[in-house]
């Protein structure tokens, strides 16, 4: 472990049956805590050797169906400055280590901090911002049986929290088998239930049993539960008004509901309540765009991107707790897909351009997309390169090939188009249309017997040369 001149770092867990998972963790953080504090929970595997291999302090304590109880412990344990609390399933990033020292050794005001984390979840990638690290002060301490919180106790303890931190947690807990992530949401649906019996009108906890509702495909009790954390339900008060930029989460909830349902139009209104409530974000901006494509909306749905990425392009200061992870290829590439829909073809080029220069990769469907600028603007050759391209990268997706042959047809090149729509039907063989087309493409190649072989195969009476073809 580091000697720190200045101010020493615990990282605090809790942990059960992480043999698994938690040797990664706890290389992650090598070289940048101090101290390494692990409460036990009850395991029966390897646990409890992991965390004295890495030299930490091995704390057991029984389960008792409360996350903030056993986090607790660790906290009473700790010895450093500042504590930095993680669970096994989550990483620091090497590279950003010196990051972290600075932010606790230059500072000299603020008691916490909000930290990224990044989670690929089934819906998609997520930034949520948590505070995960703040001063070892007696009075801050979790509540909360399940999705425990630090922040309540830093209005006691009149604690000053500053901007959001500099470096990244990743969290990997999404990255599993589905049995195990089922029995995951399982287990925090019953804590989450004895939580709201418990209180029903703790705002909050209706609002993460929500979403544990909706990871579960419970849409209807989901929305049910966001609803009464908004304290939208009748006879159901709330005692405490959820913080605004998690009530801004909750209106975007609804409208993930709504579209669920086949309702974009509600979708739509919820995502302007919530932008009302919290106007720098860019969850509301993607829904809303999904939802004025179901509306057939064009024009709606680009301004909806372009919102969404001028958004990207400013600092991180101010944004929500909880706001989706967005690939600013993918936002780049539907910005120039809408923006060809509309007609637009040369700025569909500059954004997927953009996009293809920010990927690690090549992908097949921008390359299609700018092929299709390309045909808009008469490039026919630069077209048919992009198009095969495309389908290089992606041999079965007949839609390319489609594509290719349009191409092919435009510049007259009947024979080659007649030889792709032949190894199409090779794929294809029952589709009829496209073996009258080919009838077409022949004649107009010049090979009336060819086309008649083929007009006969297709079921149709002899071709004529002038045939329409693609």
């Amino acid at each position: 472990m580091p000697e720190s001149a200045f101010k020493r770092l615990s990282l605090c867990m809790i942990v059960r049956d992480e043999e698994q998972l938690l040797p990664g963790c706890l290389e992650s953080v090598r070289g940048v805590v101090d101290e390494i504090v692990a409460v036990d929970t009850g395991s029966s595997d390897a646990t409890p050797e992991i965390v004295r291999a890495h030299h930490g302090l091995l704390l057991r304590r029984a389960w008792q169906e409360d996350f903030a109880a056993a986090r607790n412990v660790s906290l009473d344990a700790a010895t450093g400055d500042w504590i930095l609390w993680m669970d096994a399933d989550e990483r620091l990033r090497p590279e950003e280590h010196g990051r972290l020292r600075r932010l606790i050794e230059r500072n000299t005001s603020e008691d916490a901090f909000l930290v990224p984390i990044r989670s690929d979840t089934p819906t998609g990638a997520q930034v949520t911002r948590a505070h995960r690290l703040f001063r070892n002060r007696r009075g801050i301490r979790f509540s909360g049986r399940i999705h425990e919180q630090i922040s309540p106790s830093f209005a006691r303890m009149r604690a000053r929290e500053g901007p959001c931190a500099d470096f990244t947690i990743d969290h990997l807990g999404y990255n599993f088998t589905a049995d195990k992530l089922r029995r995951k949401y399982e287990r925090n649906l019953k804590l989450l239930n004895a939580a709201k019996r418990q209180d029903p009108r703790d705002a909050y906890v209706r609002f993460c049993l929500a979403q544990t509702l909706m990871l579960l495909g419970n849409a209807a009790g989901a929305e049910s539960e966001i609803r009464a954390a908004l304290g939208q339900v009748p006879f159901e008060p709330i005692s405490k008004r959820l913080p605004d930029d998690i009530r801004a989460a909750a209106f975007n909830n609804l409208a993930e509901c709504a579209l669920g349902r086949g309702a974009p139009e509600e979708a739509l209104q919820r995502c302007a309540e919530s932008l009302g409530i919290w106007p720098k974000q860019v969850t509301a901006h993607l829904v809303a765009y999904r939802a004025h494509q179901r509306l057939r909306h064009a024009e709606q749905a680009l301004q909806a991107l372009v919102a969404a990425d001028r958004l990207l392009d400013q600092p991180a200061a101010g944004r929500p707790a909880i706001e989706v992870m967005v690939d600013r290829a993918e936002l780049w590439s539907a910005m120039g897909q809408s923006q060809l829909q509309l007609g637009r073809p040369a700025q569909a080029r500059q954004s997927l351009q953009r996009a293809l220069a920010a990927r690690k990769g090549r992908c097949e469907r921008t390359l299609a997309a700018l092929a299709q600028c390309a045909i808009a603007e008469e490039a026919l050759d630069e077209a048919l390169r992009l198009a095969n391209e495309a389908s290089a990268l992606a041999p079965e997706n007949d839609g390319l090939a489609d594509l290719t042959c349009f191409i092919l047809l435009k510049l007259g090149r009947f024979d080659d188009a007649a030889e792709r729509m032949r190894g199409l039907l090779e794929r294809r063989p029952t589709d009829q249309i496209l073996r009258r087309h080919l009838v077409g493409v022949l004649a107009k190649a010049g090979r009336p017997q060819e086309a008649l072989a083929a007009a006969r195969v297709a079921g149709g009476s002899s071709p004529d040369p002038r045939i329409p073809s693609l």
